[in-house]
């Protein structure tokens, strides 16, 4: 996920539980509230993983592009702190 941001030079991420592996209309079933990531920085590390910095806050999906992949593409609203 993180080397996509990378080569789309997307600076946010959205990240949500899906509390079971049941399917709505073929959408995962999904918390509503998740957390969403603003990218400040990227260091890629000698065995392939990353250290990210980030800003977080807490959202509500409001849609979910199920037809997007491999990941989700979603809309959200940020909660108050």
């Amino acid at each position: 996920m993180i080397r996509d941001c990378i080569a789309k030079q997307e600076s946010r991420i959205v990240i949500v539980l899906n509390p079971s592996e049941a399917l709505h209309d073929g959408v995962p079933n999904m918390h509503q509230v998740g957390a969403y990531v603003d990218i400040l920085q990227i260091a890629e590390n000698a065995d392939g993983t990353f250290n990210v910095l980030g800003h977080k806050d807490r959202c509500k999906l409001q849609e979910i592009d199920s037809h997007s992949h491999p990941y989700y593409s979603v809309v959200c609203e940020k909660l108050p702190s």
